[in-house]
């Protein structure tokens, strides 16, 4: 499949049968010849189609179109081309640009890339081609690549971090930009940062985060150097297209766990007006401040604004 051009020849020769010939009306038969060279009648196709992530950062930028046989004429413009975006919400190609990496390649650079965090779909983006004629698309033989309508654009970008956010001590949740397909966790220097000790990884039924088991981290944990090396005894993280995601470093780890209740709360003296209250702090690291509210009624207290 895939393959409308070549670089040897196929042939073609043939042996008068007699009886089994090919004759005019006058009765010439065609005479036997030898091999003899084929030459080229079909139209290059695209042969692959695909949403690139170009610099990995979660926006998809740009689209590749691979050609089934090299091109000799290149002179197809951005405006012979039609794209629709399905779930790549706002990406646009207008203002865009095309170029010609290699003589079988064809690079389609977005006017407006796509929105943030977003690297897969479940509405397949879509290209369609008009032959321009003069701006055409052809092989050495003058064979043009012709109109096609719309066809569905696979995926070739690869899951990027989105953010990271401890949900227990003992839990990080990763999001990722596209849902995951596949993860290994591989070994502990895969998954690394600053006073974390990681031991297992699984997909959350959110298949677009991550559940990343962790050594007891302290309520309050943070971290700005959050790393994930690929191939670290098989460390991966990938997407149902099989694109793995590539290694990463300095991200950040926000605190969602909430501070533990005050320990042994009690009122110790008071009098009149004024009261002392103890209690034993909190162990979160990443406490701001507590609050004590005064009320005669315990539901207004609860229900404070």
């Amino acid at each position: 499949a895939n393959i409308t051009g070549h670089s040897t020849a196929p042939t073609i020769a043939y042996t008068d049968g007699g009886a089994t010939a090919v004759a005019d009306a006058a009765g010439n038969q065609l005479a036997t010849f030898a091999a003899t060279n084929l030459s080229d009648g079909a139209v290059p196709i695209v042969a692959t189609r695909q949403y690139e992530d170009s610099d990995g950062n979660g926006t998809v930028d740009r689209l590749s179109l691979t050609l089934s046989e090299a091109a000799s004429t290149q002179t197809a413009v951005l405006g012979d081309f039609a794209y629709t975006a399905g779930s790549i919400t706002g990406s646009a190609l207008s203002g865009g640009t095309l170029s010609y990496p290699s003589s079988t390649a064809m690079r389609l650079v977005f006017g407006t890339a796509g929105n943030a965090n977003i690297t897969g779909h479940s509405t397949a983006p879509t290209i369609a081609y008009t032959d321009g004629g003069a701006t055409a698309i052809a092989d050495a033989a003058g064979n043009q690549l012709p109109t096609f309508s719309a066809i569905s654009l696979s995926d070739a970008a690869v899951p990027a971090f989105v953010s990271a956010t401890t949900t227990s001590t003992t839990n990080m949740r990763i999001t990722m930009s596209e849902a995951v397909s596949a993860v290994t966790f591989g070994a502990a220097g895969g998954w690394t940062a600053t006073g974390l000790t990681s031991s297992a990884v699984t997909i959350n039924s959110d298949t677009t985060k991550l559940d990343l088991t962790v050594s007891a981290v302290n309520r309050g944990y943070t971290a700005s150097d959050f790393a994930f090396t690929s191939g670290v005894s098989g460390s991966a993280i990938s997407d149902a297209a099989s694109n793995a995601t590539a290694s990463f470093t300095s991200k950040t780890i926000a605190d969602g766990v909430a501070p533990d209740a005050p320990g042994s709360f009690t009122r110790s003296t008071g009098s009149g007006t004024t009261a002392t209250f103890t209690w034993t702090a909190t162990s979160d690291t990443n406490f701001n401040h507590y609050e004590i509210w005064y009320g005669t009624n315990s539901t207004d207290v609860t229900n404070r604004n």
